[in-house]
C-alpha cells in the first residue's frame, strides 16, 4: 500500500490568507500497524504539512508504515489496522483494548483515516457510501449490487451533508446518532462526529473518509483538518497511476 504518497506530498504553496500569517512544520509522530502481514513497525519521519502558527502548535502529523497520515491533536496515540480492503490510522488520547482482534469502538474523542480500495474487497465499502452520496460513482456501485445484492448504504438519515464537488462531500453525525460519523470504528456518544467522504475515480474508485470527534473546546480544529487533508488528497502528485488526475 506504498501507494499513498498522496499524504506525504504537500500542498504547493499556503492560501491568500494563510501567505499572511507564520507558516510551521507541525511535528511528526510514527504509527505502529497490524494486519494482513502482522505487524509493523513505525514509519522513519517524513517532510510535514506548513501550517499557520497558531493551527501547527495544537496538531501533529500521524504517519502510518503504509504512508497513511493524518493530522490530529498533539499528544495522541496512534494506530493502523490494514488489509487487502483498505486501511484505517486512529489517532485518540488512548487506544487501549482497540486491536484487530477486539470489537471495541472509540468512544471518546478521536481522529481517523480510512482508505477503501475500490479494485479489491473494499469494493462494498466503497459501494455502502458512494451509493448515496457519489452519483458519478452510479455505475462502480451497480456493478457492486449485481455481485452483491444484499449490499446496504450507510444510513446517512440524521447526517448534514455539505457537498463540496462531484467527489467530496463533508458530513456532520449529530451526537447520539448513528450516521457516516460511526460507519467506520466509532460508537455513537454526546459529541457529534465531522468529517468529509472523498471519492478517487481515477483511482477504481476508491474512498478516503476523515472522521474527527473532539471535545466542545477543540472542536473548531475539525474543519481546520478536513480542509487541509482534502487539499492534500486533491492536490496529490501521486508515485502511482492510482490517483494521477
Amino acid at each position: 500500500m506504498r501507494w499513498l504518497l498522496a499524504f506525504v506530498v504537500l500542498v504547493a504553496g499556503a492560501t491568500a490568507a494563510q501567505a499572511q500569517e507564520k507558516l510551521v512544520a507541525v511535528p511528526f509522530v510514527g504509527c505502529a500497524a497490524d494486519g494482513q502481514v502482522g505487524p509493523l513497525k513505525p514509519p522513519k519521519a517524513v517532510k510535514t504539512p506548513l501550517l499557520p502558527a497558531a493551527v501547527a502548535a495544537q496538531l501533529a502529523y500521524y504517519v502510518a508504515p503504509d504512508e497513511v497520515t493524518v493530522l490530529a491533536p498533539r499528544g495522541w496515540k496512534c494506530w493502523e489496522a490494514y488489509g487487502s480492503n483498505g486501511s484505517t490510522l486512529m489517532v485518540a488520547p488512548s487506544l487501549s483494548g482497540i486491536d484487530l482482534f477486539s470489537k471495541n469502538r472509540l468512544r471518546g474523542p478521536f481522529v481517523t483515516l480510512t482508505v477503501s480500495f475500490g479494485r479489491t474487497s473494499g469494493r462494498t465499502g466503497v459501494a455502502s457510501v458512494a451509493g448515496l452520496l457519489f452519483p458519478i460513482a452510479k455505475e462502480f456501485v451497480d456493478d457492486v449490487k449485481e455481485f452483491t445484492p444484499d449490499l446496504k448504504f450507510v444510513d446517512i438519515t440524521h447526517d448534514k451533508l455539505i457537498r463540496r464537488s462531484d467527489t467530496v462531500v463533508e458530513f456532520t453525525t449529530p451526537a447520539n446518532m448513528d450516521g457516516l460519523g460511526t460507519s467506520g470504528w466509532a460508537d455513537k456518544s454526546s459529541w457529534p462526529i465531522d468529517g468529509v467522504a472523498i471519492l478517487i475515480p481515477t483511482a477504481g474508485m476508491d474512498l478516503v473518509t476523515l472522521r474527527i470527534r473532539l471535545p466542545p473546546a477543540s472542536r473548531l480544529l475539525a474543519p481546520k483538518i478536513i480542509k487541509q487533508m482534502t487539499e492534500m488528497v486533491l492536490h496529490c502528485e501521486c508515485g502511482s497511476e492510482r490517483f494521477k488526475r
